[in-house]
């Protein structure tokens, strides 16, 4: 009979403790979303160099070249924008002149 309040104290102390934990995760994501709200506040104040436009678009590196392998991370043949083809035709030219001499 008298491990029954014991049992309604381990019960509610039970409770107690995921009520706290559950207010502390509650704290937890309030805390991340503020920080990444913070985060988002922050970035779009960053003034690019180069963006071409007043959207302050992201640069981002989207193709590299060693020698003559060049790679992009996207389709240029896709587009009508006939500039990457022209860089490649140039590095044709310029390999096959190397390669003459």
């Amino acid at each position: 009979v008298k491990k029954e309040p014991a049992t309604t104290i381990n019960s509610t102390a039970s409770e107690n403790v995921s009520a706290n934990r559950a207010e502390e995760e509650k704290k937890d994501v309030t805390i991340l979303e503020e920080e990444q709200q913070e985060q988002k506040q922050n970035t779009s104040n960053i003034q690019l160099p180069g963006a071409s436009d007043s959207t302050n678009a992201r640069e981002v590196i989207c193709a590299v070249r060693k020698q003559n392998i060049l790679c992009t991370a996207f389709h240029p043949e896709i587009t009508s924008d006939t500039r990457w083809h022209s860089y490649f035709v140039n590095m044709v030219r310029e390999d096959s002149v190397r390669r003459s001499n």
